[in-house]
């Protein structure tokens, strides 16, 4: 899949990349996330993971994921 995307999904598992200053829960910081994070699936809106996954991987509580 990662083939099709003008933006690499592995970017979010480089070290690199993690250390950059974290995104804080938002609706923006989320659709970025779910346009170019590694959810995705060939499926448009179609996502392996649940709200818990998605906060997890962003290192959100689940309380501020869910607002």
């Amino acid at each position: 899949m990662a083939r099709y995307r003008k933006i690499d999904p592995r970017m979010w598992g480089d070290e690199r990349f993690r250390r950059l200053t974290p995104l804080q829960p938002s609706g923006q910081a989320l659709w970025i996330y779910l346009l170019t994070g590694p959810h995705a699936t060939a499926l448009p809106g179609l996502f392996i993971a649940g709200e818990a996954g998605l906060a997890e991987a962003l290192g959100w509580p689940l309380e501020a994921f869910r607002e």
